[in-house]
């Protein structure tokens, strides 16, 4: 069997059969998933995938983990509380006079 060049084979795969060049292969009996693109080696550099960092807010609309103390969070959360209590304390006349 031969693993080809710039191939990727994934952790605890079995390798039965030969992987071709440049493809990401992985299972138990290891299966060719895809090949490695133009774009994944423009990603990769010195083997370490550089990822854009999320930021909170992005990471709270993808509905991921978010750290609930980032600075503009706590702002947006305190003008909704604000507006909610004033909204709250406007009685229906005054509502109607404005």
């Amino acid at each position: 069997m031969t693993i080809g060049n710039n191939a990727v084979i994934g952790a605890g795969s079995v390798v039965n059969r030969d992987v071709p060049d440049g493809v990401v292969a992985a299972g138990n009996p290891c299966e060719v998933i895809r090949r490695i693109t133009d774009e994944d080696r423009e990603n990769t550099k010195f083997g370490i995938v550089r990822r854009r960092i999320m930021t909170e807010r992005e990471k709270m609309l993808n509905g991921e983990w978010y750290d609930t103390s980032d600075p503009w969070l706590v702002s947006q959360r305190n003008i909704a509380r604000d507006v909610s209590e004033q909204y709250n304390r406007t009685s229906e006349n005054d509502a109607n006079n404005i």
